[in-house]
């Protein structure tokens, strides 16, 4: 969605394609998946795989951007600065949320490469902030096929802070 907004025809398939992914897997009776900072932890079109954070998607968006646009990670930055930086000129941002806004669902672990523990939370999703007034954000879920919904900014904020502030903006390259 965020790149059409740019003018950039993709199809699913061809994201998909080039999204880095890694299995979960069970290794003698213990889950095991990759970072999610790095890799997406399974695939995206397959029952029980769970999701990524900014580098890999980052990574995956970057491939089919051309010299004048640039991915960008803005992780950490409060939605209000969002909000002034990109929203109020019209530019949609990718953020991590939960899904319908609910409580984080901690329920799902893997041991990871380097032998610490991904704590996962269940209903994370990756969703386009495309615009606010005075007291809410229009967020676009793209697993949903609502259209963006009008959500409480107070909601969204912590549903983001809760996931940890992950965002990716797309913005024109500096010459």
């Amino acid at each position: 969605m965020v790149l059409h907004y740019w003018g950039i025809p993709t199809s699913l398939d061809e994201l998909v394609a080039a999204l880095q992914k890694q299995p979960l897997k069970k290794e003698n009776g213990i889950q095991t998946g990759p970072n999610p900072e790095n890799f997406f932890a399974g695939d995206p079109r397959q029952k029980g795989s769970m999701g990524c954070f900014v580098p890999p998607l980052q990574r995956m968006i970057s491939k089919f951007l051309p010299p004048i646009l640039c991915a960008e990670n803005k992780s950490g930055i409060p939605l209000e600065q969002l909000e002034k930086d990109r929203l109020a000129v019209g530019e949609p941002v990718l953020i991590w949320a939960t899904a319908n806004m609910e409580e984080p669902n901690y329920s799902i672990y893997w041991k990871q490469p380097d032998g610490s523990i991904c704590k996962w939370i269940q209903n994370t999703a990756c969703m386009i902030l495309t615009g606010y007034d005075g007291s809410s954000y229009w967020v676009d879920d793209p697993s949903s096929e609502k259209g963006p919904i009008r959500w409480d900014k107070a909601l969204v904020q912590k549903r983001y802070q809760q996931i940890g502030k992950h965002c990716l903006i797309i913005r024109r390259a500096k010459q």
